[in-house]
């Protein structure tokens, strides 16, 4: 009597579904890790793109920078936890400089420029492009 026995999977099967699963997960978590560095890249930009339209609308209204609490307030409203902000210039120019604390790269613009990545911010308020 030849009896056939089903009862589970041989130790090929097992081994070929863990190098499909191994390899499926070394192509899809690179991708996942780059996608959540631009979505914090783009949390950045907006922030800077925010504080900037608020900036110049202090200016424009006071014919000069915010400072103390609006400043603060400006800064502080535009970012996250983990998005810092700042802001330099005289008169009506300035430069907001900006950095996400899980990205490391720093952004800055003026208010007649767009962020520039690894740029930095002058205390006149103009753009330092290395």
């Amino acid at each position: 009597m030849n009896a056939t026995r089903d009862a589970g999977f041989t130790l090929i099967e097992l081994i070929v579904v863990t190098l499909i699963i191994g390899v499926l997960a070394a192509i899809a978590v690179p991708i996942f890790l780059s996608s959540m560095e631009q979505a914090r890249t783009s949390a950045l930009h907006a922030a800077l793109a925010n504080a900037r339209l608020s900036v110049a609308l202090v200016v424009v209204e006071t014919s000069a920078l915010p400072v103390g609490a609006q400043r603060d307030d400006i800064l502080v409203a535009h970012g996250d936890a983990d998005i810092s902000l700042t802001l330099t210039g005289a008169g009506g120019d300035f430069c907001i400089s900006g950095q996400h604390a899980l990205v490391g790269d720093t952004w800055a613009g003026t208010q007649r420029d767009v962020p520039v990545r690894g740029a930095s911010c002058a205390a006149d308020g103009s753009l330092i492009v290395p």
